[in-house]
């Protein structure tokens, strides 16, 4: 039976993830539930025992992610799924296939074998975040430049509310690596949900790139994780990326396929 999971919180995410046969696609599927300001809901499908056997999650704006147990009645979660007539599901090859999912393109999730001691230097970061929004969106293929001042002013406070709530809260961590001259060159968010951590919005500003300041803020987050007792972090990237994760001991583990059910 599937169901919405009423007022969800962060230690939900973690009750479900120590209660599901947790592996990384249960862990990405949960990483929404750490912010619940910025998700549309979270279902859960259980067995006649009542044992968890689906979890699906629907971030605003973003893809319906799909974790889903051997014995999960595939059946309802398709019916299900192709409800969100518009959105796009994102999920491992295996349920895809299970779902009858049209792949449309596919990532590689990325988990740290080795740890890399950094070149440069990067600091952890609690506050300011203007600068780091701003280089990040430098880095995007569709800049918010291109929308109305007020979109870009709603997309910004937004952004800098989940980012001030994560830090806060202590579920999200920041790295900067400035360059001589006190330019920011760098950036990296690491989301933390029971033993993982999920590496995501790296970058770099253009003018330091090839030059050790992105690796920097990777390594010395995985560095930071790893002390606190972190086991598993990842992150997901394109082919063309791999290369530069793998120079920071990341190894590609896994695919998640994004598609539209083929109704």
């Amino acid at each position: 039976m599937l169901k919405l999971l009423e007022n969800p919180t962060q230690d939900t995410a973690a009750e479900l993830l120590s209660c599901f046969s947790a592996d990384i696609y249960t862990a990405y599927a949960l990483f929404p539930l750490l912010d619940t300001h910025s998700l549309d809901g979270v279902w859960i499908q259980t067995d006649e025992e009542n044992r968890t056997t689906a979890i699906l999650t629907k971030p605003q704006r973003g893809y319906l992610r799909i974790a889903a147990e051997e014995n999960a009645d595939f059946t309802e979660l398709r019916l299900f799924a192709a409800t969100f007539s518009q959105a796009l599901v994102q999920t491992s090859p295996e349920i895809c296939r299970k779902l009858g999912i049209e792949t449309k393109s596919k990532t590689g999730l990325c988990a740290l074998e080795t740890y890399v001691a950094p070149k440069r230097k990067a600091v952890s970061v609690y506050d300011g975040f203007r600068p780091i929004y701003e280089l990040i969106v430098r880095t995007l293929q569709t800049s918010p430049d291109e929308f109305p001042a007020s979109v870009q002013a709603n997309l910004y406070n937004e952004w800098l509310a989940r980012t001030a709530r994560g830090v806060f809260n202590g579920f999200t961590r920041v790295t900067a690596a400035y360059a001589e001259n006190g330019d920011l060159a760098a950036t990296a968010f690491a989301d933390i949900l029971g033993g993982y951590a999920y590496l995501r919005e790296v970058a770099c500003a253009p003018a330091y790139r090839k030059q050790g300041y992105a690796s920097a803020c990777v390594r010395t987050l995985c560095a930071d994780l790893q002390k606190d007792g972190i086991q598993h972090i990842f992150l997901t990237c394109t082919t063309e990326n791999e290369t530069f994760y793998q120079k920071s001991g990341f190894q590609k583990c896994a695919d998640l396929e994004l598609g539209f059910l083929k109704l």
